[in-house]
């Protein structure tokens, strides 16, 4: 008895997982077919001002830090 209800559970499980994720996309914007208007519009607004919570470049980072080899190459900066 104890195996058939760890499967039903078990199923019941994969089947609420599977069924949340037709919901993870957004549909397509409506002015999506009106073409890339909105968008151009939009581009100079965001190129005046950085983010300043926008990472930085990975290679300035690591810049002036000591590279160590091994399985996974570590990068350290400042003793620390």
């Amino acid at each position: 008895m104890q195996p058939k209800f760890t499967l039903k559970l078990l199923s019941a499980a994969v089947l609420f997982t599977l069924s949340g994720a037709s919901f993870a996309q957004d549909a397509a914007p409506a002015n999506a077919a009106a073409g890339a208007a909105p968008k151009a519009a939009a581009a100079p607004a965001a190129a005046e001002k950085p983010d300043p919570s926008a990472l930085k470049p990975f290679n300035e980072v690591i810049k002036g830090a000591k590279e160590i080899k091994g399985f996974f190459t570590l990068h350290q900066k400042d003793e620390k």
